[in-house]
């Protein structure tokens, strides 16, 4: 009785190297052995066209993944690439400075950093961040959820810990940091106490 390969071959079967796939080899083996025909091993449908027509469409699943992952990655070069805009700029200084919680912060932050983060921005930034963390030092946990997300963003507030705020801010922050810390956030409050330090060191406290 012959051995029968079901249906058309899947692509990967059909990427043949010299002498074909091991598992083709081995049927064409036995054929060979039990004097069969080759033929006689091989199923009707498994011919030329099918692998043709397997390896166009697993060819085509393939570029077509590669251009959606060029096309996503260029997009996110562009974005961050994309020069700070004269009403960026303008925006960004206007509301930089206003922001009083961590998910009005994340908005902000995504709108306009790192692009336009400089100069007056900065420092609207920074007053932000240090109003967030003095005044409303519950929610250190959001921002550890938005960290989590974007590990960016705590970069971002992080640098923002700096020596343009109010040294008595500073001092604040880092009691907290040391004292104060909710559950679970050790790790954070740590990194902003190191912040504060930086910034208390540097001769514009």
């Amino acid at each position: 009785m012959s051995e029968r390969i079901r249906g058309a071959p899947p692509a990967s079967l059909c990427l043949v190297t010299k002498g074909g796939p091991p598992a083709v080899n081995d049927i064409l083996a036995r054929c060979s052995m039990n004097h069969k025909p080759q033929e006689s091993c091989v199923p009707p449908a498994w011919t030329a066209r099918d692998c043709s027509w397997n390896l166009w469409r697993f060819t085509m699943k393939k570029l077509l993944l590669i251009s959606l992952l060029a096309a996503l990655w260029s997009q996110s070069c562009h974005a961050q690439k994309r020069p700070c805009s004269l009403a960026d700029s303008e925006q960004a200084d206007r509301e930089a400075s206003k922001q009083r919680s961590w998910n009005s912060l994340y908005r902000s932050y995504h709108r306009f950093a790192p692009r336009c983060d400089d100069g007056s921005i900065a420092e609207g930034y920074s007053n932000s961040v240090v109003r967030i963390l003095v005044d409303h030092w519950d929610t250190l946990p959001r921002l550890s959820e938005l960290a989590a997300n974007h590990q960016g963003f705590e970069s971002f507030v992080l640098r923002h810990v700096d020596a343009t705020v109010d040294g008595a801010d500073l001092d604040k922050i880092r009691a907290k940091a040391s004292h104060s810390c909710p559950a679970g956030q050790n790790d954070l409050c740590r990194r902003l106490r190191r912040a504060a330090d930086r910034a208390l060191k540097e001769p514009y406290s």
